[in-house]
């Protein structure tokens, strides 16, 4: 799909969008704040993957956001990057028999933190 976008945008099937979905969106890489955890809750309850063995594991006390699977998107390539690794990284710790506790979604988080933030 190279020759034929620009951008590459994944969301949930059953999203529910309340306002326009807009040019604002097209960065590099774009991700939605949880839902369920962007207003009240505390960085040290966000549900990110705190095993050490797993390769989405973020330490306690660190992660400032908390990003949901259900709506992400941006630059193709940079999309590509970003997929690879999820895919790699749920690879690997499949490898070393654990999942993720939020699967591709605390590898999205991880990615992130690692690259963005």
């Amino acid at each position: 799909i190279r020759k034929e976008a620009d951008y590459l945008f994944m969301m949930d099937i059953d999203s529910v969008f309340h306002n326009r979905f807009g040019a604002e969106s097209l960065s590099r890489l774009s991700a939605v704040l949880h839902r369920g955890y962007y207003k009240n809750t505390p960085r040290d309850s966000f549900p990110y993957e705190r095993r050490a063995n797993s390769k989405a594991y973020i330490p306690a006390g660190e992660g400032d956001y908390y990003y949901t699977a259900a709506v992400w998107g941006g630059y193709l390539e940079d999309m590509y990057k970003l997929v690879k690794y999820c895919y790699e990284m749920s690879m690997e710790d499949a490898k070393n028999n654990i999942e993720a506790v939020w699967q591709e979604e605390s590898h999205l988080n991880r990615y992130i933190k690692q690259n963005y933030i």
